[in-house]
């Protein structure tokens, strides 16, 4: 074969045409091996879960776009009356400031130890007040006493195995305490013993904290001897604090409590009545269980800044609170603000 030619005009010349190779079209039928295109045949399993769907109930992308066409024009109609709508102002709400007149929030003048950064605060019926960490080591001031303190600290004993505090209350039977897994820890008497507060599990039933949830914050009191209640405050809900009561060996909801956006740091008020609600600038709200009116403690005029971490009703009538003094050289410094 020559070789300086094309292959295809080269196999043409050199084919042996025979009368079947060629077909005319005044041809009755065409031959059994002429075919100038044959489809492709897809089988499917009638019922089977093969994940193929019928060629004849596939929708092509234009069907798609075309019946979403509608909702694309009412969906332009809308975005283009908004933008050519005014923005909405929204209201101003009152701010409620303190009375001049009021007197000054006292700060206490305590000692506290080193490298002390309490998260919760619990006033006790003993006129004393105890700051607790998460990790339970604490240490418990005199409100009874003018001038300076230094507040004595101690370990709570017992609470490492249950994991690090929600939030508690000082009882008339000692500390009751609620850890972050929703177990409940009992610190019998009103004071320490060489530094060491004897700590052990409660006999009341782990509280329904759902699984994978962070509980931020929680508060215990009691309606009477024999009727914990209980408050929770959860992470994914930080504007809502549900309420439960043990009955007959389990929790059941009692309520629920919308609290300001952002949340806080919950504790009982006096007779389990009230629920307050500390934000970090230190502001209180104080929410009525009863449906009786809600009250707001204005933050306190101080100069320095200060992070408010808890508070809790003072047994002189007023409220106290538990704020860390910034210093950008050290570690936040711990203070006991009293407001009447």
């Amino acid at each position: 074969k020559p070789p300086v030619e094309a292959p295809w005009i080269r196999d043409t010349k050199m084919r042996s045409w025979t009368p079947g190779m060629v077909h005319l079209s005044n041809a009755g039928a065409l031959p059994e091996d002429y075919r100038l295109f044959s489809a492709s045949t897809a089988n499917y399993v009638q019922g089977g879960s093969a994940g193929h769907r019928r060629l004849s109930q596939a929708a092509t992308p234009i069907d798609d776009l075309l019946r979403l066409l509608p909702d694309i024009a009412e969906f332009a109609e809308r975005l283009e009356a908004t933008a050519s709508a005014p923005a909405a102002v929204e209201p101003e709400l009152p701010q409620l400031a303190p009375d001049f007149l009021a007197a000054a929030p006292e700060v206490k003048r305590v000692s506290w130890p080193g490298l002390f950064e309490p998260r919760h605060l619990l006033c006790g019926p003993n006129r004393a007040a105890v700051a607790l960490t998460p990790r339970g080591f604490g240490a418990m001031a005199p409100l009874d006493e003018d001038g300076d303190v230094v507040a004595e600290p101690f370990a709570l004993d017992g609470l490492a195995s249950e994991g690090p505090l929600a939030g508690g209350a000082w009882t008339p039977s000692g500390l009751q305490l609620v850890t972050a897994s929703g177990r409940f820890v009992h610190c019998p008497g009103h004071t320490h013993q060489e530094g060491i507060w004897n700590c052990a599990p409660a006999e009341h039933p782990p509280l329904p904290v759902p699984r994978g949830s962070v509980l931020l914050s929680a508060a215990i009191a009691h309606e009477d001897q024999e009727t914990p209640l209980v408050a929770l405050l959860f992470k994914h809900a930080p504007s809502l604090a549900a309420i439960f009561r043990a009955s007959e060996g389990q929790w059941h909801p009692a309520g629920e409590v919308h609290l300001p956006f952002g949340g806080g740091q919950l504790a009982f008020g006096a007779g389990a009545r009230e629920l307050l609600v500390t934000a970090a600038d230190g502001e209180i709200h104080r929410r009525h269980l009863g449906g009786g009116a809600h009250a707001v403690h204005p933050a306190p005029l101080v100069s320095e800044r200060r992070e408010f971490r808890s508070a809790c009703d003072s047994p002189d009538g007023g409220v106290l609170r538990l704020a860390l003094r910034k210093n950008e050289r050290a570690a936040g410094i711990p203070e006991l603000i009293s407001t009447p």
